[in-house]
């Protein structure tokens, strides 16, 4: 059994709703999860006025990195989105990343651990919440460590209001 870190985020058709859609859909495929509350974040790399409700996951699966990542593809997908790369980053419905899998480095076709999730608050600040001592492989350091070193000036803010979902 393998342990994934999955950031969540959404900026369109009713952000927070995508995301516990998003957790709910996660607690069906995995069973038990692990989940952060929600926090509102700074658009970041794109322009837009619409913040993003971002959330991280921790699942439990016997999946490999590559199968995990065609499902949540797949849930991307049934959310509205549509990848454009060649757009470069865009405002969407649903964005499921896997920043970590146990101590896993791999780089062929799926990028673990997720290449830029160390300098991004929005990722660090809801996976220090669930799981703050996972350890990036690479940096040897933990969730909290590398939020704690964190140089993103980008506002994160937690929502106070009580997750009732799962």
């Amino acid at each position: 059994m393998r342990t994934a870190l999955i950031s969540i985020g959404s900026n369109q058709n009713d952000p927070q709703q995508q995301v516990v859609k998003a957790f709910e859909a996660l607690q069906d495929m995995f069973g038990s999860i692990t989940i952060s509350s929600l926090y509102e974040t700074q658009p970041v790399g794109m322009n837009s006025d619409a913040p993003f409700i971002n959330a991280a996951a921790v699942i439990q699966t016997e999946m490999t990195a590559t199968d995990l990542l065609d499902r949540l593809l797949r849930l991307e997908r049934e959310s509205g989105r549509l990848r454009d790369k060649a757009a470069g980053y865009q405002s969407r419905p649903l964005d499921l990343d896997i920043i970590l899998m146990d101590d896993a480095i791999i780089e062929d076709g799926v990028q673990i651990p997720h290449p830029r999730f160390r300098e991004r608050r929005f990722v660090l600040e809801p996976s220090a919440e669930i799981a703050s001592r996972m350890t990036d492989p690479v940096t040897g350091q933990s969730i909290l460590e590398l939020l704690n070193t964190c140089a993103d000036p980008n506002w994160v803010k937690k929502i106070e209001a009580a997750l009732e979902v799962i």
